[in-house]
């Protein structure tokens, strides 16, 4: 129990078991709710535009500099009602932790980088706006209903981005290949990512929400499932296999005929919704040595090898946050060796996370990139090992905790594989997921208070009945 604050953290909180069929049925099947407050609204907004770029979409929007706006409005609210922000999310769980300290060796790397000053305007400019939007969706975690909306919310933007990568984005044709083109700041591989982790998401709003919500999670499932087709990612492909294994294995709580089905059901959208040349392209991911990733100098291999090598010759603050591109076209073995006769360098991002992280952040900060991606995974998954079984048919707040331990793992995972393939390790959706987990830590802390405390009033509340009954 921490003195000052009066809480006590939920890794170590045991209570006393209570049955929740002493509970009326009416109270077990409650709908979960978020009061909707200002704080709350402006989040959900933000995070609509920050998964969907919906703003990027229409030129209106964008001219109000939306982001901005929503963020300083957040801020300036959160700071005037101190009541609805929680410190428990926020000071004792390890996911704020192990971001502020990825943030700060982010900002040690700008003075020993190979440029400070590009550096400095990446954080200035969008790495800063990231760790302020993870950190008010920590504090605006009181209760399973504030985690519940701002899910909700990511899968609003997820569904959002499937219905452009359906119905607005076009497909264009490469080497016989048939993928998404122009997606403004998104590109195919992008939004393969977003989409991906997105699923997992939207089975857990499947999984709580009453009967409109399930309505419009299933529709948004059969729109993020044509629009990975879509993509032609062959990385987004190979998150959504993991996430459907993550389903198989890792979804307590929902029949293994059930899981089943929703994989069988997503396989057959996908075979169905293919585009020309999709799983001619698929097929190359059993063969990488004949791609031209395997091959080429600009190809992956080649460009992971030259981020370990900035990594090893930059080990205490790498290259400097957002340097990638630069070290390729001026201190790498290709920019060195390079003549005139030929064609110009290619200023190459990492198109890997991890590569990403250990090259402009150095070893301590691919490890701390480590320790938030496997936290991810394992921590709600021994959350839940101390979570009641019963649970997993409780009331809709311990259903909706209950099942947020298997899904938050499962999105992660789709993370894990996917960011192999972009540069995202300063956007916005692992900050998220990060947030998320914050978040369910203190849900489940709040709810198994008040479980105990419900545990030490039921003797005298329900007691002369049960006894009256055996009588």
């Amino acid at each position: 129990m921490n003195a000052a604050h009066g809480t006590r953290s939920v890794e170590s909180f045991h209570a006393p078991s209570i049955g929740t069929g002493l509970l009326p049925k009416a109270r077990r099947r409650q709908p979960l709710r978020a009061a909707m407050d200002p704080l709350h609204a402006a989040l959900v907004l933000l995070m609509i535009m920050s998964i969907s770029r919906v703003h990027q979409q229409f030129a209106f929007i964008a001219v109000a500099r939306p982001a901005l706006v929503l963020v300083a409005f957040s801020l300036l609210y959160a700071f005037l009602n101190p009541r609805l922000l929680s410190e428990n999310a926020l000071f004792f769980t390890w996911p704020p932790r192990l971001l502020a300290g990825f943030a700060v060796i982010a900002c040690l790397s700008v003075p020993f980088g190979i440029s400070p000053g590009a550096s400095g305007l990446f954080i200035l400019q969008l790495y800063a706006p990231v760790l302020v939007f993870a950190a008010l969706l920590v504090v605006a975690v009181r209760k399973a209903g504030d985690l519940y909306v701002l899910i909700w919310s990511f899968v609003i933007g997820g569904g959002v981005l499937a219905f452009f990568a359906n119905f607005v984005f076009k497909l264009s044709v490469t080497n016989g290949q048939a993928r998404l083109g122009d997606m403004y700041m998104y590109d195919a591989n992008d939004a393969g990512l977003v989409l991906t982790i997105s699923i997992p998401l939207t089975l857990l709003t499947l999984y709580v929400a009453g009967w409109k919500g399930k309505l419009l999670s299933l529709l948004f499932l059969y729109w993020e499932w044509i629009a990975i087709a879509r993509t032609g990612s062959r990385g987004a492909f190979l998150g959504v296999i993991i996430v459907g294994l993550g389903l198989l294995l890792l979804a307590d709580g929902i029949s293994l005929l059930k899981r089943a089905g929703v994989l069988v059901g997503a396989a057959a959208v996908l075979v169905i919704a293919a585009p020309q040349g999709y799983w001619k392209q698929m097929q190359s991911i059993t063969s990488p040595t004949e791609d031209y990733n395997w091959t080429a100098k600009d190809g992956r291999k080649q460009v992971a090898k030259r981020g370990l090598q900035y990594m090893l010759d930059y080990p205490m603050a790498g290259i400097g946050i957002s340097n990638f591109p630069r070290a390729e076209g001026t201190i790498s073995d290709k920019a060195r060796n390079w003549t005139q006769s030929e064609a110009g360098i290619r200023w190459s991002a990492a198109h890997n996370s991890h590569v990403e992280a250990g090259a402009e952040l150095g070893i301590p900060g691919l490890i701390l990139w480590i320790s938030m991606l496997v936290g991810g995974v394992v921590g709600p998954l021994r959350l839940r090992r101390r979570l009641p079984k019963a649970w997993r048919h409780g009331t809709q707040d311990q259903r909706f905790i209950y099942a947020a331990t298997s899904y938050l793992p499962i999105s992660m995972l789709g993370f894990i594989v996917t960011s192999t393939f972009v540069s995202f390790a300063y956007l916005d959706p692992v900050y998220v997921l990060l947030a998320f987990v914050a978040g369910l830590y203190a849900c489940a802390d709040e709810a198994l208070k008040k479980r105990s405390t419900a545990s030490a009033r039921l003797p005298r509340r329900v007691g002369p009945r049960v006894f009256s009954g055996v009588a």
